[in-house]
């Protein structure tokens, strides 16, 4: 039985081994998908202020921004305008080195059959983030509201309300695009997570389009960053326990 959703494959298009393991990894998952192509960073011949504000990101990033990172970020609002455009109601949205469980397709049906309980689920995290307000899925999995950061995202399950709502307030980019996405008091959507994540950060190759370098300005450059964070860190927990 097909999965009433369509999915978004995030590939480079100097990166056509990934997107073979992709389609190999998809094979026999029930949804139809598509290859968005990602924006590479590299090749921007310059960051446009509508779509990149350079001097917020820095402040409340801690460091300079990467071209790299620019092209991620615009890449998932790509994939996003793409959704719109199309008739579907949900979308799933995947870069090209996530790497999906076995049980990851019941993840999804189970996902589809409480709809009214999210409106962007992230299925990937490097972290823990400590979920609350939790609703059994099937076998070990639960969906929850986080109280801290996640970050990553290799896979996300949206609706077209959070859709609109992301393309909406999460431009120009300040941060990066895993950052952004967990402020969900900007954009006023039910954001949960999966845990544990049903999806792998990753499949062990290096990424194409984010960057891991570090970068960081000296310390009381990034005094800005400091403030930013633990406000953003109080906000966010006010957040999640204000959640239903």
């Amino acid at each position: 039985m097909k999965l009433n959703l369509q999915c978004y494959v995030i590939n480079l298009d100097r990166s056509p081994d990934r997107l073979n393991n992709m389609e190999a990894r998809l094979a026999n998952m029930p949804f139809e998908w598509q290859r968005i192509s990602a924006v590479d960073g590299s090749l921007l011949p310059e960051l446009l202020s509508s779509e990149v504000d350079e001097r917020n990101y820095e402040r409340c990033h801690g460091k300079p921004i990467a071209r790299a990172e620019v092209g991620c970020y615009l890449s998932h609002i790509r994939a996003l305008k793409v959704f719109l455009q199309s008739a579907n109601e949900y979308a799933l949205i995947l870069e090209d080195d996530a790497f999906p469980a076995d049980d990851f397709p019941q993840v999804l049906y189970k996902l589809l059959s409480i709809t009214p309980q999210w409106d962007v689920v992230k299925l990937s995290g490097f972290h823990r983030a400590y979920p609350i307000k939790c609703i059994e899925l099937d076998g070990k999995y639960k969906l929850g509201v986080p109280l801290a950061r996640h970050c990553n995202t290799a896979a996300l399950l949206y609706n077209r309300v959070a859709a609109h709502a992301v393309l909406e307030t999460l431009l120009p980019m300040s941060l990066p695009f895993d950052h952004a996405l967990e402020q969900p008091w900007l954009y006023g959507g039910k954001m949960r997570i999966v845990t544990p994540s049903p999806v792998a950060a990753g499949d062990g190759t290096e990424s194409t389009i984010t960057t891991t370098a570090n970068r960081s300005f000296v310390w009381y450059k990034r005094l800005s960053t400091y403030l930013f964070r633990i406000r953003n860190e109080l906000k966010r927990f006010k957040w999640a326990w204000s959640q239903k």
